[in-house]
């Protein structure tokens, strides 16, 4: 019997411990002051403008909302007794307020309710704006996609024929074969270190979790893997959510600059493939056209079902090494120092 995944109902525990760990007060202490009043805002507290102008004038950041600010310490910077303990109230109850798990959000609902922060009306895949992802043309005697292939083999004479009872574990198996070889390329043909790291935790605004792979340039988060069961509809909720704390968490902490602020995503059951972009101007999914490929041990031996499995792993492998290529591509070049 396989073990379980660590994302996977089964395992749940590691997932809660997750989320007792964190509360609000935890991530907006982080908040410098223009970053706390955007949070505000988000917040619907009802403040007016001038009121977030006296927290600009006086630096008021994260950290000093969630220092056992008074309402007394808040009328003393001229802000009027309403807001005073609105404010005082907010921060009080950030101390007590935990972050929901990623791994929570599974329903139709939240799927809605997700979508319509981005202002989009629906509740299926179908209704997220569709994006084409960027691609790099691999050769079909590709030495890296010759290895690729050769994994997924070897895996395919261990394992055996991936069945739709499957279930994460064997599926992740699969999925970090295409990963580590869309690094592998995507390295060679920038000269950047990008690295692969598994149940990295990622924590946002309001959700905290780890995510099953996340892929990085140096500090900056470039793309976020979630691979699935079956249900895809509530991992693209999921990495919707992830992608979402990731770019913050990019804004907050990274020490390269890039072009343009996006991140990629990747939800997968190994068998099936869907691409998200995230950006300042919404979401994008490839939703109504998933890459397909098949995992059968007819492949190891029937010559027509090997160049299929081979043909389907570099479709996969171009979008992959294409948003890799693509994102750390949009880096600016270093600032020169002068002599």
């Amino acid at each position: 019997m396989s073990s379980p995944s660590p994302t996977s109902p089964s395992s749940t525990n590691s997932t809660a411990l997750t989320e007792e760990k964190f509360t609000m007060d935890a991530v907006v202490k982080e908040l410098d002051t223009e970053e706390l009043i955007q949070y505000l805002k988000r917040k619907g507290l009802g403040l007016k403008e001038e009121y977030y102008e006296i927290l600009r004038k006086e630096d008021i950041n994260g950290l000093a909302i969630v220092e056992d600010l008074t309402v007394e310490e808040l009328r003393s910077i001229c802000l009027p007794l309403g807001p005073a303990k609105i404010l005082a109230n907010f921060s009080e109850t950030l101390k007590t307020q935990k972050l929901k798990s990623y791994f929570k959000y599974r329903t139709v609902k939240d799927f809605k309710e997700v979508l319509k922060e981005q202002e989009i009306d629906g509740t299926s895949i179908d209704d997220i704006p569709q994006f084409t992802p960027k691609t790099y043309p691999i050769d079909e005697n590709d030495e890296d996609l010759k290895e690729c292939v050769k994994l997924i083999k070897n895996k395919l004479s261990v394992l055996e024929s991936l069945l739709p009872t499957d279930a994460e574990r064997e599926r992740c198996e699969y999925v970090e074969c295409f990963l580590d070889i869309a690094i592998i390329i995507a390295r060679k043909v920038t000269g950047k270190k990008i690295t692969r790291h598994p149940q990295l935790e990622i924590t946002g605004e309001d959700n905290t979790g780890q995510v099953d792979y996340a892929i990085k340039y140096l500090s900056e988060l470039i793309c976020i893997t979630e691979g699935k069961f079956w249900n895809v509809f509530e991992g693209i909720v999921q990495n919707l959510l992830q992608l979402k704390n990731s770019s913050q968490k990019n804004k907050r902490s990274a020490d390269v600059a890039f072009k343009e602020d996006y991140i990629y995503g990747i939800v997968t059951t190994a068998e099936l493939w869907y691409f998200l972009k995230y950006n300042s101007e919404g979401i994008f999914c490839t939703g109504k056209n998933p890459l397909r490929v098949e995992f059968n041990e007819s492949a190891l031996e029937d010559s027509n079902e090997e160049l299929n499995l081979r043909n389907n792993v570099r479709k996969v492998l171009e979008v992959i090494v294409g948003l890799l290529i693509d994102k750390v591509g949009t880096i600016e070049p270093p600032v020169k120092k002068a002599k």
